[in-house]
């Protein structure tokens, strides 16, 4: 049976980091709606509709995945036009964050989960809606990658909720 909510692997960032990313939504005037704080992220991998036994087979697939700490650097901000999303994201991608997302999407293959695949663009969104904003750079926010996580998105009368489906800590 396959529930209505959407799954995703993530980066979740602390508290601290997640503090310093809303600080860096003030240096943007955009129009749209900013993304709730708690809900502050950056998308790994988007799974969509899965059925209980395939929840159960990725969360088995992805702890087998080893990956070393390393730290991120969002210092640059940008627009998706077609979705309309103001975002924060790199000027450079760090590798090892495109590892991390290759073993992901391996660890569901091996799941058996069809995901419809797109170019892999990192960032973290900070509103919606939104109208253009002019790309800056800004103060950067340093980001410790100490894991990764699986979500499930829920739909709310008060706007979606991500519940936290399993954490997965790096290790070499």
């Amino acid at each position: 049976m396959i529930d209505c909510n959407r799954y995703f692997f993530a980066l979740k960032p602390e508290d601290e980091t997640r503090d310093k990313i809303v600080l860096t939504r003030s240096q943007l005037s955009c129009s749209g709606r900013w993304v709730k704080t708690q809900n502050i992220h950056l998308t790994l991998l988007f799974l969509g509709n899965i059925s209980q036994e395939q929840q159960y087979k990725v969360i088995n697939e992805a702890k087998k995945i080893a990956f070393p700490e390393f730290e991120l650097s969002l210092d640059k901000t940008g627009y998706f036009k077609k979705s309309q999303v103001a975002w924060l994201g790199f000027d450079r991608v760090h590798e090892s964050l495109l590892i991390l997302n290759q073993q992901i999407l391996k660890a569901v293959k091996q799941s058996n989960i069809s995901i419809s695949q797109q170019t892999y663009k990192p960032h973290v969104t900070l509103a919606r809606k939104s109208e253009k904003i002019n790309k800056i750079v800004v103060d950067p926010v340093n980001w410790k990658i100490i894991n990764f996580v699986l979500l499930k998105s829920i739909d709310t009368q008060y706007g979606v909720k991500y519940q936290l489906v399993e954490t997965f800590k790096c290790r070499t």
